[in-house]
């Protein structure tokens, strides 16, 4: 088996999996030509046109048919575009949920935060009502040491 066979062999198998309506490199959609051939084959550009045979039958093929190979049909794409909508009604209701839960999520965060803030007012307003009350009896105690203090004579 030499190179020229194994190149052969490879425009054959795309040649053959665009027909099944199976390819692997290009789309289901593009038509049958020879750059679609060397494409699905891994072959670069023009590379087929060394090989007489597969040029033949790719012209006898598109001739015998004027409409492309790999284009799907009616009933097929209803059923694609069908699964597609599932897919988009399915991943909206997921994306839905979840907006749900992170609303209430971020609500219960809120609340908590208020909770927190509510707290905190509170604790300042207690300790400043603390402090007012430390320097009221601080001044007391003052007054109250400055009258016990008696004068030596």
């Amino acid at each position: 088996m030499n190179k020229k066979y194994n190149t052969l062999l490879r425009l054959e198998a795309a040649l053959d999996r665009i027909l099944c309506g199976e390819p692997q490199r290009i789309a289901q959609s593009r038509k049958l030509s020879v750059r679609a051939v060397e494409v699905e084959s891994g072959l670069g550009n023009g590379s087929a046109y060394y090989y007489t045979e597969i040029i033949e039958k790719i012209t006898k093929l598109k001739q015998e048919s004027n409409s492309p190979f790999a284009v799907d049909s009616p009933k097929h794409q209803q059923a694609k575009w069908k699964q597609k909508a599932i897919e988009a009604e399915r991943l909206k209701n997921k994306f839905r949920d979840e907006n749900i839960t992170l609303k209430n999520i971020n609500s219960q965060i809120a609340a908590d935060q208020y909770k927190q803030m509510s707290s905190l007012k509170e604790a300042l307003l207690r300790i400043l009502a603390l402090e007012k009350k430390i320097e009221e009896l601080d001044i007391e105690l003052v007054e109250t040491k400055r009258k016990k203090i008696t004068l030596l004579k």
